[in-house]
């Protein structure tokens, strides 16, 4: 029994081993040439069997199916290996060329053979969006027919029909043609999602059953054991401050109350009415990874977005993880300013080398660049005034049109007076903070949210809303809670392990309790808050999910 023991711990650390290897072999030689060598081969194959029936003499050794929760947890994980063996000899995966009006039943496989889908698909339209106020893509989407259906696919929407999977894989050079990938697997995913099912039903019974090895671990945990003369150094690492070069534009230093005021102004942002505060920490973080930055909050880095562009064009501060996007800009580190994004003759860098890579199908590459190109393209959309739409106006239909500054305001009926303060209130403010006139920049900031609440006062949030979002977005982002809260968590759970006299656990016991009221308060008052903000139970996405089930576990703890 031990023997059988050890070699599945032996195999199973070779099976860690390739996978590792195999992550950065796919890095550098792309998915396919992974596939055909590594997770498709007939040696990695060899090793899984090898492993499974292994794991199944020793679950029938060990006699696991008399404890029916232990044993459901090991027979789920092999369900799950039997779904991914069913799909590496069933599943069929290939690509489709289609162009305008043809139509096809016949895909092609990675070893260049053609299969016949059993349908004909025909493409109807291919369009490339761009983001607003640019040339720079934001999607591509193909349109393709069938005999009883029409589907949209694009490059973040996959399309279904027959079991098959399409996803948008390049198009052609004159866009009269679409390159698609196709997936077939009509059973592997079918079990092996029951075999997560099933883990998920065993797990829960095991954390509920009364004669398991957790509740066994649990009834020793709450006898008063805890860490024997512990003591605990929080060390924490300080952001690195990343010296600017000397530059001949001067940073102008925009006021904090002036920038947070200007983050409570309201904005039409992602099709919701919301501070522009929370704008500024999307912008901010999705550009450098955090809300803040070389010392200033999101709000000042915003401003400083919108109101000194060429000293904020300058500042290294985009975040560019890739190699290959790093080399394509020509930048030492991972950190990019918005300037380095264009070359000696104001051309985009990274859009030759996009178009390419999707004419040719190349994921590979698309990936490298992706996320450099969001980044570009995010700066883009707010000099386009997709993130500053702050003037509304009631139309005939009572339905309301936001206007960036700057944008046209076509036929829109205001007399003179109202129409020049939509028109040059932000120019105002902005030869305000330039020139370091506070009060009078925080007086155009007091109209502007004083217009707003008397043009749409029936849909922009309260004061109270505006507050609770703002504080909101200052609580969800701060990270010493959430690391002090790992590492106090880590401590009481090796405290657990160690037995202690009863004066000292009784201490442990205390400081456990309120820990976890601590944490149990801090987690509930974010999740109250963004079910105000989002005005839905904070269920509806897989972050708000994990939010919950934190909040649900400190509850039963």
């Amino acid at each position: 029994m031990r023997n059988l023991k050890f070699s599945i711990i032996i195999i199973a650390v070779a099976i860690i081993i390739v996978l590792a290897a195999a992550t950065i072999v796919e890095s550098l030689n792309g998915t396919q040439f992974a596939h055909q060598n590594i997770y498709g081969s007939v040696w990695f194959l060899a090793l899984w069997t090898v492993f499974t029936a292994v794991a199944t003499v020793y679950i029938l050794k060990r006699k696991l199916y008399r404890r029916i929760n232990v044993f459901l947890i090991h027979a789920s994980f092999l369900v799950i290996l039997l779904g991914a063996l069913l799909s590496w000899t069933t599943a069929q995966s290939g690509t489709i060329h289609l162009r305008l009006d043809e139509a096809t039943n016949v895909m092609k496989t990675a070893e260049g053979k053609s299969v016949d889908l059993g349908f004909k698909v025909a493409l109807k339209t291919f369009r490339m969006d761009c983001y607003p106020g640019t040339d720079a893509a934001m999607d591509y989407v193909t349109e393709i027919a069938t005999s009883d259906e029409l589907l949209e696919i694009s490059m973040n929407k996959i399309g279904y029909y027959h079991g098959y999977r399409f996803m948008q894989s390049g198009y052609d050079s004159d866009m009269q043609g679409s390159i698609l990938g196709v997936y077939h697997d009509p059973w592997g995913i079918a079990v092996t999602y029951l075999g997560y099912a099933l883990l998920l039903i065993s797990l829960i019974a095991t954390l509920l059953g009364k004669c398991t090895k957790m509740r066994q671990l649990y009834r020793k945990a709450t006898a008063g054991n805890v860490l024997k003369g512990a003591a605990v150094a929080v060390v924490m690492a300080l952001s690195p401050l990343f010296s600017l070069n000397s530059q001949a534009q001067e940073r102008i230093n925009i006021n904090s109350h002036v920038a947070d005021g200007f983050g409570r102004v309201c904005v039409l942002y992602n099709s919701r009415i919301t501070p522009i505060n929370t704008v500024a920490v999307d912008f901010v973080t999705k550009l450098c990874g955090k809300s803040s930055w070389d010392g200033l909050s999101s709000t000042e880095v915003f401003c400083g977005w919108v109101f000194d562009v060429p000293y904020w064009e300058t500042v290294k501060m985009i975040e560019i993880k890739d190699k290959k996007a790093q080399e394509l800009l020509g930048l030492n580190d991972k950190w990019a300013s918005f300037n380095d994004f264009w070359d000696e003759y104001n051309e985009y860098k990274l859009e030759k080398p996009l178009k390419e890579a999707l004419r040719k199908g190349d994921t590979k590459m698309q990936k490298s660049l992706r996320d450099a190109d969001e980044k570009f393209n995010i700066v883009r959309m707010l000099y386009g005034g997709e993130m500053l739409k702050i003037f509304p106006y009631r139309q005939a239909d009572g339905k309301y049109k936001w206007f960036a500054p700057g944008q046209s305001l076509g036929n829109i009926n205001l007399n003179e007076q109202e129409l020049t303060f939509v028109r040059k209130s932000m120019d105002y403010l902005a030869e305000s903070i330039i020139t370091g006139d506070n009060t009078r920049a925080n007086e155009i900031v007091k109209k502007i949210y004083s217009y707003q609440h008397v043009r749409a006062n029936d849909v922009i949030p309260s004061k109270f809303m505006i507050y609770s979002e703002v504080f909101y977005n200052r609580l969800n982002t701060l990270r010493l809670p959430t690391m002090l809260y790992l590492a106090l968590s880590l401590l009481l759970s090796v405290a657990s392990t160690i037995a202690l006299n009863q004066k000292k656990r009784k201490i442990a016991s205390r400081v456990t309790l309120w820990l976890t009221a601590i944490m149990l308060l801090h987690t509930s008052l974010l999740l109250l808050l963004r079910w105000m903000v989002s005005g839905h139970l904070p269920m509806s996405n897989g972050f708000e999910t994990m939010q919950f089930m934190a909040w649900a576990t400190l509850l039963l703890t």
